[in-house]
């Protein structure tokens, strides 16, 4: 199942995301993407995490101050299936 609620929040010039953990025993990670807008086409999503993390958060501190960045995330199973992306969550980065 995609992780779903995808909480944001921006401070100190950092974007943090939180989301629950997937209810299927064989979920062993995340992927995290960005995009500079919400009806970004696939090829433009920007995966952020070379590997699939564990933890169910993840801190982007790659942006600019004033800047509106658009999140997804996807759960990867140990067969490397990945489920479908979350509903996308924005965010403006405040200093």
């Amino acid at each position: 199942s995609r992780p779903e609620p995808v909480t944001i929040a921006s401070a100190n010039g950092v974007i943090s995301l939180f989301w629950p953990s997937a209810p299927e025993p064989d979920v062993v990670g995340y992927n995290v993407y960005r995009a500079t807008s919400a009806g970004a086409s696939d090829d433009q999503w920007i995966k952020l995490t070379p590997e699939p993390i564990t933890p169910v958060t993840f801190r982007d501190d790659r942006v600019q101050i004033d800047q509106t960045y658009f999140y997804r995330v996807t759960a990867i199973d140990r067969f490397n299936n990945e489920s479908k992306p979350s509903p996308v969550v924005s965010e403006t980065v405040h200093p």
